[in-house]
């Protein structure tokens, strides 16, 4: 865990040419919505969810999980070519 703590991608992400949807809970406890929206703001054209929520990974029973899944099929269909 100490090693993904340290990779950072902010240099490499404004070469980010696809289409890319950021999926994020507003009270992740192991990454800060603040990178999320940094993130968000280096990649161009960009989307950002924020997630009711707490877990940094979301499971089908969290209230969250029908936004997430909203959210990833509209991505997908809006995209899908």
């Amino acid at each position: 865990m100490e090693t993904f703590a340290q990779i950072d991608v902010t240099a490499e992400a404004v070469n980010v040419t696809c289409p890319t949807l950021i999926l994020h809970a507003r009270g992740d406890h192991r990454v800060p919505m603040a990178l999320a929206r940094e993130l968000a703001t280096l990649i161009p054209d960009s989307r950002l969810v924020l997630l009711n929520g707490e877990n940094h990974i979301l499971t089908s029973t969290e209230p969250a999980w029908p936004r997430f899944v909203d959210e990833l099929e509209r991505f997908v269909s809006e995209h899908d070519r």
